[in-house]
């Protein structure tokens, strides 16, 4: 199982999955190194002075925008499997927009697990209630794989957080569901007085599913089939993330500690701070007729050596997720052979995340199939899901030079 270090280390440095620029985690945690014999109000200081430049939300909306440029062609004849893809998720819309969810999810996590259920004893799967619910990967407290990588048992849990809108005072409750191949179990439980109490429990309830409903999405396939973790697609771009993060804080610590306000006088007088009555005692006297001393400020080698290190490392964010870092910068014209072969390892695994979404999909069926009783390979014969496998970051572009040259020689044909 991933470690909370691990974790944090997907989350972001803001603990909110790249979708803010403050420094610090909601449990007050940070990614800020303490510098040796650093002071806690200084490190308090300098956490309070430093933000992070989120480089990583665009790379993330570069992959998911090039995989859902094109919607994925389905089709088929089962009424259970449309019925599912109008409504997977009972109300938030139609099976590409849940699954552009999950997509996101994948991407940012390495994987994303998503539980197929309906109300007990609900039948047919045509019926309204059918609905697959994406985890949070806190959700899936433990598990067992076969070496098939299907799941032998998984152990679920929610929960919820409550405030009493007169006394103000607080609940918590959890609800943990342990899923096998053969029965499923649910507990409810509370929290009072820091202690958890269970208030419910349904007993093993028998299924004839025969495997646990829970499919689960990844951009790139795992390095053995009995891991349920695979690699996050932006897990190098993370990394270089935080290190920039470090970067920049050093960098602005050493800059203020270089610049401060110095009382200079200009006077032949030795003693003349000790008359001052402006606080300090202390200063630089400067002779009648001398210049004043320049500015105050860092080794100039210390300074291009922090931008040098800024300016690698983001250039890193973008390059460890086979992309080019943006700028203004014009760029020549290039042709289509030379374009396929700089995105070529971008191409190669969008090819493979869409290889893996389709997986995925005849996965939620085998479990429809389940669900009601039918045989999973008929179904799976009368459906066609196909992802697109062709990408190319300057499609848009490619397809205005092709519409300008019919009109450039169309124009040749005007007498």
């Amino acid at each position: 199982m991933r470690s909370a270090q691990e974790e944090d280390a997907i989350l972001g440095p803001d603990g909110s999955r790249y979708g803010s620029s403050a420094p610090l985690a909601q449990d007050g945690s940070t990614y800020l190194a303490q510098f040796p014999r650093e002071s806690v109000e200084d490190f308090s200081a300098r956490i309070r002075a430093t933000t992070y430049d989120n480089h990583v939300a665009p790379v993330a909306r570069t992959y998911t925008g090039q995989l859902w440029a094109s919607a994925p062609q389905r089709d088929t004849t089962v009424d259970a499997v449309r019925a599912f893809w109008s409504d997977p998720d009972a109300g938030v819309g139609a099976v590409d927009a849940w699954m552009r969810d999950g997509s996101d999810r994948a991407l940012r996590c390495g994987w994303a697990a998503c539980l197929i259920d309906r109300p007990e004893g609900e039948r047919p799967a045509t019926a309204p209630g059918t609905v697959g619910r994406w985890l949070e990967p806190d959700e899936l407290l433990d598990w067992r794989l076969d070496e098939r990588g299907a799941f032998e048992w998984a152990r679920l849990c929610s929960r919820t957080e409550a405030s009493d809108p007169i006394t103000g005072a607080e609940s918590e409750r959890e609800v943990i569901t342990v899923w096998t191949r053969a029965h499923w179990r649910r507990f409810d439980l509370a929290k009072a007085s820091d202690r958890w109490a269970i208030e419910g429990d349904s007993g093993e309830v028998p299924h004839d599913l025969g495997r646990v409903p829970l499919a689960v999405l990844r951009w790139i396939p795992t390095a053995d089939r009995d891991d349920l973790y695979a690699p996050s697609v932006l897990s190098g771009s993370v990394s270089a993330a935080v290190e920039l993060f470090n970067v920049r804080s050093e960098q602005r610590s050493i800059e203020r500690d270089c610049v401060f306000p110095v009382l200079c006088v200009q006077t032949s007088d030795g003693d003349r701070f000790q008359a001052s009555k402006v606080g300090t005692h202390s200063g630089l006297t400067v002779e009648p007729g001398m210049a004043f001393p320049a500015f105050i400020s860092p080794d100039a080698a210390v300074t291009v050596h922090y931008a040098g290190r800024v300016d690698e490392l983001t250039t890193r964010i973008y390059e460890a997720a086979y992309l080019d870092r943006p700028s203004a910068a014009t760029v020549a014209p290039e042709s289509g052979v030379a374009r396929a072969y700089r995105f070529r390892q971008m191409s190669a695994l969008l090819s493979v995340a869409a290889s893996q979404h389709e997986a995925f999909e005849r996965d939620v069926i085998q479990i429809l199939a389940a669900l009601d009783g039918a045989d999973a390979s008929e179904w799976q014969a009368a459906t066609t899901i196909n992802y697109p496998r062709r990408f190319d970051p300057l499609d848009a572009e490619t397809r205005a030079d092709t519409a300008m040259a019919v009109i450039d020689k169309a124009d040749k044909l005007v007498p």
